[in-house]
């Protein structure tokens, strides 16, 4: 990424989530400590539908591209709340920075979740020379 900046290319990016599930809530989840550092990650949200994405994973320069070639973001739409949203995430997002992911994985992330959740892409945006991509994040129902 070259020149654009950090709320320009999230509004980028969340264009077609909002065209699918509305406007984003104006306040962002954050934590005094933010993911870079070891805390939670940061979350957008529409929570008058209980939908949540992040917002720090897909710039962050450790991350490894998803076995679908893209830096990405999670959502989750109904199935979590927002705690439960933040551990998943987290856990993920942190698993992000050491091992591929990508569409129809499924994964174990002990600690934050009893049970296995899957990845469904759901969304690609091309910002400036490079495909980005967000996954739906659900849990896997036997």
């Amino acid at each position: 990424m070259t020149s654009i900046n950090a709320r320009d290319f999230y509004n980028q990016l969340f264009s077609d989530i909002e065209s699918r599930y509305g406007a984003l809530d104006d306040e962002t989840v954050t934590s005094l400590i933010g993911f870079a550092a070891g805390g939670p990650v940061s979350i957008s949200t529409i929570e008058s539908k209980s939908f949540y994405v992040t917002c720090e994973l897909a710039l962050n320069p450790n991350q490894i591209p998803s076995a679908d070639g893209l830096n990405f973001e999670l959502a989750s739409s109904g199935t979590f709340d927002l705690d439960q949203c933040r551990e998943v995430f987290t856990a993920l997002g942190d698993l992000s920075l050491g091992s591929e992911l990508g569409d129809g994985h499924t994964v174990g992330v002990s600690g934050a979740y009893d049970g296995t959740i899957r990845l469904s892409l759901i969304s690609r945006s091309d910002i400036e020379d490079r495909t980005y991509g967000i996954y739906m994040v659900e849990p896997v129902i036997d």
